[in-house]
């Protein structure tokens, strides 16, 4: 690959393969942990998580964006009406992929939706490490730690310090 479309595009697609390709969320525990506080969190002002205040608003902005799929669920609808290519035929032959069923594992847009989510939550958490300053993120995983443990939420493990959430891909 890397002969025919360069090193750079070659490594971009391992990249991609390794760190966002995701078949589930929970793939990616640290995103989807902040994802549930964030959203948990997401009526009652982010500066009760330390957030400064003008962060606060435009990161909430961002976030909705963000989980805002509309563009998604247009594009797979467009997609999903043209006939598949000798390729997505003989890839669906060879992973025994079924659309047909709604309720199937290995429906292949299932992993493509959680790929999408991942790599916008990754986004979002490279612009906001780009705002806060660490003694901020020190302060924001105090809260949200705080949250988690006052409301309960069930997240899977100890919340991530941000400082580990939208980091550049590493080989």
């Amino acid at each position: 690959m890397a002969g025919k479309f360069g090193e750079k595009f070659c490594t971009q697609l391992l990249q991609w393969g390794r760190f966002i390709f995701t078949e589930n969320l929970q793939d990616h525990p640290e995103l989807y942990q902040w994802k549930t506080v964030l959203e948990f969190t997401h009526s009652m002002g982010w500066e009760n998580l330390g957030w400064p205040t003008m962060l606060s608003k435009e990161s909430q902005q961002k976030f909705v964006e963000l989980t805002n799929l509309e563009e998604y669920f247009k594009t797979h609808q467009s997609i999903y009406a043209q006939p598949f290519s000798d390729w997505d035929l003989c890839l669906y032959a060879i992973r025994q992929f079924d659309d047909e069923d709604p309720t199937a594992v290995n429906r292949p847009d299932n992993w493509v939706y959680h790929t999408v989510v991942t790599e916008q939550n990754r986004n979002f958490w490279a612009w906001v490490l780009t705002q806060l300053t660490s003694a901020e993120q020190a302060l924001l995983q105090k809260k949200a730690t705080e949250v988690v443990r006052i409301h309960h939420l069930k997240i899977p493990g100890e919340l991530y310090p941000p400082r580990f959430l939208g980091r550049d891909y590493e080989l």
